[in-house]
């Protein structure tokens, strides 16, 4: 795939029309329209524009990571880069529940492992 289709995809993953997208990197729609199609280069200050906004990384645009925000598999013990993947996709309100939970479970260990210490 083209790096230029990236901005395709990108962009119909949120529902948003080439004008949308223009309007944010101060661009007019035709312009836009020669990047999504690959009869231009994009600016590379453009590019990090749409990164910044889209929330993708440059590798993801560049083709050199199949993960959006462009964490690498080696980052993280493969359980651990799964959740991060899940969560990423929940809502705002999802997030909020699952750091809530986080929490209570964290502070339930901290106070277990308290009590054991103090049993021995």
């Amino acid at each position: 795939m083209s790096y230029y289709q990236r901005f395709k995809d990108i962009r119909e993953d949120k529902d948003h029309r080439q004008k949308d997208t223009a309007e944010l990197l101060n661009i007019t729609r035709q312009q836009y329209g020669l990047y999504e199609n690959g009869t231009r280069e994009m600016p590379f200050s453009k590019i990090i524009e749409f990164a910044n906004f889209y929330n993708v990384s440059l590798d993801y645009i560049a083709g050199r990571s199949k993960d959006k925000r462009g964490m690498s598999k080696t980052d993280l013990p493969k359980d651990e880069a799964e959740l991060v993947r899940m969560y990423r996709e929940l809502s705002d309100l999802r997030k909020g529940e699952i750091i809530g939970t986080i929490k209570t479970l964290y502070r339930q260990q901290i106070e277990e492992s308290a009590d054991e210490r103090g049993a021995v």
